[in-house]
């Protein structure tokens, strides 16, 4: 009987580990594809970059002026602001049409039916309908009116107001987005 009960507590203190140390995995954006209106030349082009890369956030900004955007890789353990992400492209004098963000999930969560609100730092970003996945790395489309263009925003706006946040959490800030098949 006193073989059992030890054995039994070294299975419980086992099976505690996990929860004391966190089950949640590491999840955070990976890189953005920034779409910019009016990037027609190199040195438009070096702007936007030169711009970029003064936020603590960006590790890596590489243009891509064939499609008129730049590719934004972010640096871990940072935290990601988009709003000054957007900002930065309209320091540089230019208009942003929209950012498609990529998010890095654990397979924990991960659901066969994506409903997926989460936080980083004070942003709440909500989906504005239910989605199914099982991708561990999804891409979606901010929809906030400060992350896109007047014309982009206008696509959506339907959406947007139909949609109910459908998130316990609370944040200062909320964005709503679309996941990008």
């Amino acid at each position: 009987m006193i073989f059992n009960m030890k054995i039994m507590k070294r299975f419980f203190i086992l099976m505690l580990i996990p929860l004391l140390f966190g089950l949640k995995g590491f999840a955070q954006f990976s890189k953005a594809e920034v779409s910019i209106i009016g990037l027609t030349c190199s040195q438009c082009s070096r702007s936007v970059e030169m711009m970029m890369k003064k936020l603590p956030f960006i590790k890596s900004v590489n243009m891509d002026l064939a499609n008129t955007e730049a590719i934004v890789s972010f640096s871990k353990d940072k935290t990601i602001d988009f709003r000054k992400l957007a900002q930065s492209v309209r320091d540089a004098g230019f208009d942003l049409k929209q950012i498609k963000a990529s998010y890095s999930l654990n397979t924990d969560e991960t659901k066969p039916s994506f409903n997926f609100c989460f936080i980083e730092d004070k942003d709440l970003f909500y989906p504005v309908k239910d989605y199914k996945t099982q991708k561990t790395e999804i891409q979606i489309l901010l929809l906030d009116k400060n992350m896109m263009s007047k014309k982009e925003f206008k696509k959506y706006r339907s959406q947007i107001g139909a949609a109910k946040n459908p998130c316990k959490e609370k944040a200062s800030y909320s964005i709503p987005y679309l996941l990008i098949d």
